[in-house]
C-alpha cells in the first residue's frame, strides 16, 4: 500500500512546543474566567493594556497592602469588564488606575515598566497559538520600548516578533528580529535570553532544511545551557537536535538523544511529548512494538494530567506509528478519537490534517465515498483559514476518484489542484491531465463501443442464416491476415536484430572515438601542465639571480659609495648638499634591498601559508597605516596548497597591497581568500580613491598580476568606480600535478 503525496501533511511531525515548563497560572488566566475575549483590532488591545495593568495592580496591592484594598473589591471590579461598552471600560479602568496608584508606587516599578512586562508574559504564553496576536502587540511593544531607549524591552520585542514571523512562515523577517535580539542580548549578558534565540534561529535554518545551520545554533545554544544549568532549555535542545537526526533517517541517533532529554528530570508534560516523539523514532525504524509502548505510557501521562494538547500529541504519534503499519483500520479509529479533542481545542490546522489521513485511510479501503467525505470536511477548514497545502488534498480527492473510477471528478479535481501547484513543472502538469484526459475518454470510449457492439449482436441474430457464406470468406481471409501478420512479425523482428546490431557497432566506435580524444585531450593538458611548471620555475629562478644580482651587486656598490659619501662629508665639515646626497643614497639602497628580497621566494616551507599571509600583510599595511580585514577559509585546506601556487599567490597578494599603497589612498583593505570545489578565489577591495576603467589603463603592477593569473590558467576581474574604491577577483583552478 502506498503513502500519496498529500499523506506529508499529516505526517510530518512538529517539533516539542517550546513552553515554559511547569508554568503557574497565567497572568492572562484570570482574564479569561472574567469573560474576556481577545481582538485583533487596536481599541482592543489598548484596552487590554489598561486591564493588564489593572491586573497586576490587583496583584501588587493583595501582595503589598492586602489590608488596604481587599481581594473581593478588586474581583468584583474585574467582573465589571464583562460589559460590552469600550467607552465605559476605558473611563472606568481610568479612574480605577487613577486611586489606586500609590500601590504601584509601593512596588518599586514604574507605570511604564509594569504594562510591558506583562504584555511580555502574554507574548510568551500564546505565541504558539496565536503568532498573529503576538505580532501585534510586539509590533506596538518595540516602538513603545526604542522611544523609552530600554534595551532589554527591545530584544524581547525583537525575538517575540522573531519567532512570531517563524510561525507565520515569513523566514526572512523571522532571522533579522532574531539576530537583532541575539546581539542585544549579548550585550546586556542575558545567557537565558542568549539561548532561546540561538535555539530558534536554529529553527528558523531547520524550517528552510538548512540542516547544517540549524546545527550549528543549536549546538551554540546546547553549549551555553550545560554551562549555566537551563535545563528546561536543554530538553528542548535535545528534542529539536533529535528531531533533525531523525528527518535525516539517522534514527539510533535521534532515539539515543531522546532518551538522554528523558534522563534530564522534566515535566511530565514535556517527558510525555518526549516519549511520543521517541515512539515516532522507533516507529520510523520499523520497532513498532517498542514505540507503541513509549507511546501508550505518554498517553497515560497526558490522561493524569487532562492535558489535551499532550493527548493530541500522543494520539497523533500513535497514529503515525500505525500508518507507518499500514494498519488503516487502527489510523481511523485513533484519528476519530484525535478529532473530538482537537475540535475541543480548536485547532484547525491540526483537524485539517486529522481528516485527511483518515481520508487517506479509507482509499486504502477502498471506501470511497468515507474517504471523499473526510477529504472534503478537510478542504472545508482549509478554505476558512487558506491553508498553505491545501492542494495536497485536492490531489487527494483526484485520487480516490480516479481509483474509484469515477474520472470525470478526477479531473475536474486534479485540474484545481494543478493549478494551484506553482512548483510542478509544466511538463509533469501537463502529462497527469492527459492521462486522466485519455482515461476518461477511453471510458467514453468503451461505453461507445459497448453500444457498438449490442447493436452488431442484434443485426448478426438476424442476418445469421444469410451470411454464412460470407463468414467462410471471413474465415479465409482472417487467416490470410494471421498468415500475413506473422510473416510481418517475422520480419520486423529481423529488423529490430539487425538495427540493434548496427547501433551497437556505432555505439563501440563512438565510445572509441571518444576514448581516444580524451587522451589526446589528457596528453595536451600534461603538457601545458609541464610548460606552466616549467614557465613558473624559469621566473622564479630568474628572480633569484635578480635579486642576488641587486642584493651583491647594486646594493654593495651602493653601500660602498655611501660609505665614501660620509668620509667625503666629513672631511668636507658636513655640507648640507652631500648630507641630503647620502640620505637620498641611503634611501635608494633601502629600497634596492626591499625589492632583491620581495624577488626572493617566500619561505612557504617553513611557515604556515596562512600564517605567512598575515604576516606579509601585516608588514606591509603597518608601513602605510592601513587598515586590514584577512578572511580566510577554510584555513587547513589552504595550508596544504602545491608550494608553486602558494608563491604565486603570495607575489599576487604582495603586488595588489603595493598598488594600493602606491596609488589607492586607502584606509583599509579586506582581502577574502577561500577554496570553494576545485577551485581558489582571491578577493581584494580597498576603500581608496579608485578610477576611471574607461579612460585609464592598467599599469605594470596589475598588468603582471593579470600575466600571473593567465599563467595559472585563471581568471580575473577588476571593478573600480571614482570616489568608491577597487575591485578585484581572481579565481585559480586548482590543477593535478601544478
Amino acid at each position: 500500500m502506498g503513502i500519496s503525496a498529500a499523506s506529508q501533511i499529516i505526517l510530518m511531525r512538529e517539533p516539542l512546543k517550546e513552553t515554559i515548563l511547569d508554568r503557574k497560572e497565567s497572568d492572562l488566566s484570570i482574564f479569561q474566567k472574567t469573560g474576556i475575549i481577545f481582538s485583533h483590532d487596536s481599541s482592543r488591545i489598548n484596552i487590554l493594556n489598561i486591564r493588564i495593568r489593572l491586573y497586576k495592580i490587583y496583584t501588587l496591592c493583595t501582595n503589598n497592602i492586602r489590608k488596604k484594598v481587599p481581594l473581593y473589591k478588586i474581583t468584583s471590579l474585574l467582573m465589571l469588564f464583562r460589559m460590552r461598552s469600550l467607552f465605559f471600560q476605558c473611563t472606568f479602568l481610568t479612574g480605577i488606575l487613577l486611586t489606586v496608584t500609590g500601590c504601584m508606587e509601593v512596588s518599586g516599578q514604574s507605570a511604564y515598566q509594569m504594562p510591558i512586562d506583562s504584555l511580555l508574559q502574554v507574548c510568551e504564553n500564546i505565541v504558539d497559538n496565536k503568532p498573529a496576536t503576538v505580532l501585534k502587540i510586539a509590533t506596538q511593544l518595540l516602538a513603545e520600548s526604542t522611544r523609552k531607549h530600554h534595551a532589554l524591552y527591545i530584544a524581547q520585542s525583537h525575538y517575540y516578533l522573531g519567532k512570531s514571523y517563524r510561525l507565520l512562515d515569513s523566514v526572512d523577517r523571522s532571522h533579522a528580529h532574531l539576530q537583532a535580539g541575539l546581539k542585544l542580548f549579548r550585550s546586556l549578558k542575558n545567557t537565558y535570553q542568549e539561548c532561546r534565540s540561538l535555539k530558534d534561529i536554529g529553527n528558523v535554518y531547520r524550517d528552510s532544511h538548512e540542516t547544517d545551520k540549524a546545527m550549528m545554533f543549536y549546538n551554540q545554544a546546547l553549549t551555553l545551557v550545560k554551562k549555566h544549568h537551563f535545563t528546561d532549555e536543554q530538553i528542548l535542545l535535545h528534542n529539536n537536535i533529535a528531531g533533525i537526526y531523525e528527518e535525516n533517517n539517522q534514527y539510533d541517533k535521534a532515539i539515543a538523544i531522546y532518551k538522554e532529554g528523558l534522563t534530564l528530570g522534566p515535566s511530565a508534560r514535556t517527558k510525555a511529548r518526549l516519549l511520543s516523539n521517541l515512539g515516532l523514532a522507533y516507529g520510523h525504524k520499523n520497532n513498532f512494538e517498542e514505540g507503541l509502548k513509549v507511546i501508550e505510557e505518554s498517553k497515560k501521562i497526558c490522561a493524569d494530567l487532562k492535558d489535551s494538547t499532550c493527548m493530541i500529541d500522543a494520539l497523533g504519534a500513535l497514529c503515525s506509528v500505525y500508518w507507518f503499519q499500514e494498519k488503516d483500520k487502527e489510523v481511523i479509529l485513533i484519528s476519530t478519537i484525535m478529532l473530538g479533542w482537537l475540535e475541543k481545542a480548536g485547532s484547525t490546522t491540526d483537524r485539517i490534517e486529522t481528516h485527511n489521513r483518515v481520508g487517506n485511510s479509507y482509499t486504502y479501503l477502498n471506501q470511497y465515498a468515507l474517504a471523499v467525505e473526510h477529504f472534503k470536511k478537510a478542504l472545508a477548514l482549509a478554505q476558512k483559514i487558506r491553508y498553505p497545502k491545501m492542494h495536497y488534498i485536492y490531489a487527494n480527492i483526484a485520487q480516490t476518484y480516479e481509483r474509484a473510477g469515477q474520472y470525470k471528478s478526477a479531473y475536474e479535481y486534479f485540474t484545481i489542484h494543478k493549478r494551484m501547484h506553482d512548483s510542478i513543472t509544466d511538463v509533469e502538469k501537463k502529462m497527469q491531465i492527459d492521462h486522466l484526459l485519455v482515461k476518461y475518454e477511453t471510458a467514453q470510449k468503451e461505453q461507445k463501443i459497448k453500444l457498438l457492439q449490442k447493436e452488431k449482436q442484434l443485426q448478426h441474430l438476424k442476418l445469421q442464416q444469410q451470411t454464412d457464406k460470407l463468414n467462410r470468406q471471413a474465415w479465409i481471409q482472417r487467416i490470410i491476415l494471421l498468415v500475413a501478420l506473422l510473416v510481418l512479425a517475422f520480419l520486423s523482428i529481423l529488423w529490430i536484430l539487425y538495427r540493434q546490431r548496427m547501433q551497437s557497432k556505432l555505439l563501440l566506435a563512438a565510445q572509441t572515438e571518444q576514448v581516444n580524444r580524451q587522451q589526446t585531450l589528457e596528453l595536451i593538458r600534461e603538457h601545458e601542465l609541464k610548460t606552466i611548471r616549467a614557465n613558473l620555475e624559469g621566473r622564479d629562478k630568474e628572480r633569484v639571480r635578480i635579486a642576488r644580482e641587486l642584493h651583491d651587486g647594486v646594493a654593495g656598490t651602493l653601500a660602498g659609495l655611501k660609505l665614501h659619501l660620509i668620509k667625503v662629508a666629513s672631511e668636507q665639515n658636513q655640507l648640507p648638499v652631500l648630507d641630503r646626497i647620502i640620505t637620498n643614497m641611503d634611501s635608494v639602497y633601502q629600497e634596492v634591498r626591499t625589492i632583491s628580497h620581495n624577488l626572493n621566494p617566500p619561505k612557504v616551507l617553513d611557515t604556515a601559508f596562512i600564517d605567512l599571509l598575515r604576516q606579509q600583510l601585516a608588514q606591509q599595511a603597518e608601513g602605510a597605516g592601513l587598515e586590514v580585514d584577512f578572511i580566510c577559509h577554510p584555513e587547513a585546506t589552504l595550508n596544504q596548497l602545491p608550494d608553486t601556487l602558494k608563491i604565486e599567490v603570495y607575489r599576487i597578494l604582495q603586488e595588489l597591497m603595493t598598488n594600493t599603497i602606491k596609488h589607492a589612498q586607502a584606509q583599509s583593505v579586506e582581502v577574502q581568500f577561500t577554496h570553494h570545489g576545485n577551485s581558489i578565489n582571491l578577493l581584494f577591495e580597498d576603500s581608496g580613491k579608485g578610477f576611471d576603467m574607461a579612460r585609464v589603463s592598467p599599469g605594470v603592477g596589475l598588468s603582471n598580476i593579470g600575466a600571473r593569473v593567465r599563467a595559472l590558467s585563471g581568471n580575473q576581474h577588476i571593478e573600480s568606480t571614482i570616489g568608491r574604491g577597487t575591485i578585484v577577483n581572481i579565481d585559480i583552478p586548482l590543477v593535478v600535478g601544478l
